[in-house]
């Protein structure tokens, strides 16, 4: 779980802020604008310092019971956390963009790039 948290923490600063989550979660399809993200942020922000503590990405993680909103960024964590999006030696943000490619690719040609046969 903590090199989950730590690999969105860009700026090493023990917390993970809107502008670190924009990217991966606008790229993904979690959120449509910064400002569904900050609602997110919002809501799991336990202590009003308007970032994301480990110990508040736990709790949302342990958290059953989630708003719209939070079930969203809930989701993006626990698949996070599971190792569904981190490959060893691929950054973050290099996962993310091959995310989108596939997702891009899918709209455009109409087959699921994830589907095994």
């Amino acid at each position: 779980m903590k090199k989950c948290f730590v690999s969105l923490d860009e700026d090493g600063g023990g917390s993970i802020g809107v502008e670190e989550l924009e990217n991966p979660l606008i790229g993904l399809g979690f959120a449509e604008c910064k400002e569904e993200i900050q609602l997110m942020v919002d809501e799991i922000d336990k202590d009003g310092s308007g970032q994301i503590e480990f110990d508040e990405f736990l709790l949302l993680l342990k958290n059953t019971s989630t708003s719209e909103n939070t079930s969203k960024i809930k989701q993006f964590f626990v698949d996070l956390a599971n190792g569904n999006m981190l490959t060893d030696g691929v950054s973050f943000n290099t996962i993310v963009q091959r995310i989108r490619r596939a997702y891009m690719m899918d709209a455009v040609i109409g087959q699921d790039p994830f589907r095994v046969e």
